[in-house]
Formats: C-alpha cells, sequence, structure tokens
C-alpha cells in the first residue's frame, strides 16, 4: 500500500532524528491530527494497488507493522 495525501491532512511528518536512511526510506508522511472521543490521534491514509485489492477480496488480512519495541495504540479502517 503506498500513502495518498487526503484533503484533511495538516500535518507533515518526516524520519524520526535518529533513522538510519542507509538501513531504508523513510519518506515524509501527510497526517490529519484530530480528536476521537476526546482523545488526541492522527491518521494517515492508504491506497491498496491492484494485486492488494485482489488479496483483499479473497479474504487476505491487512497487516500493520510497527517498528520498535513498544507497540502503541493503533486502529485500521476504511474511509467509507
Amino acid at each position: 500500500m503506498q500513502p495518498i495525501a487526503h484533503p484533511t491532512n495538516n500535518v507533515q511528518l518526516g524520519a524520526p532524528s535518529d533513522w538510519d536512511q542507509s538501513k531504508g526510506s523513510c519518506e515524509p508522511l501527510g497526517v490529519t491530527l484530530a480528536e476521537v472521543e476526546g482523545l488526541p490521534c492522527m491518521a494517515s491514509y492508504w491506497q491498496p494497488d491492484e494485486a492488494e485489492r485482489a488479496a483483499l477480496a479473497q479474504g487476505k488480512p491487512v497487516v500493520l507493522f510497527v517498528y520498535g519495541q513498544s507497540h502503541p495504540v493503533v486502529a485500521l479502517g476504511v474511509e467509507a
């Protein structure tokens, strides 16, 4: 999946200050800072390619990778 710009994006995140670009690219990511049920959150939007859409249609799962050793609170969904 590729991140896409969304009309609600209001911040551009860059690579962490300690990111080693020689071990992998970390491109800027447009996000939308918001509040949901009184909690601060951010949303990024991702577009599946044709092969990923076919896999989803076959019931394959979505995988979320979080780099690091702890897992923040996250949610996945589909914009309707």
